[in-house]
């Protein structure tokens, strides 16, 4: 994990450590209203703490190696 961050409207913005996919200083974002905000920010803290590795699922319209910030579709974990 490399960066993690609650912002003041409620996102949650993160970052990987050796994402081939974040160019620059871009984030991966959980939108406020999303449902599954506490579930998903619970697992990139744990993640976090145990040093384990996370996926992000994007949305097929998002594209790699750009500099914009990217919503995600959803994050997995593996044991």
């Amino acid at each position: 994990m490399g960066k993690i961050y609650p912002s003041s409207t409620g996102a949650i913005y993160f970052q990987l450590k050796s994402d081939s996919c974040n160019a620059g200083n871009a984030y991966y974002t959980i939108a406020a209203d999303s449902s599954a905000l506490k579930i998903w920010y619970a697992m990139l803290l744990t993640s976090a703490e145990s040093g384990a590795a996370v996926t992000v699922a994007l949305p097929q319209a998002t594209a790699c190696g750009t500099t914009d910030n990217k919503p995600i579709n959803y994050l997995y974990r593996n044991y």
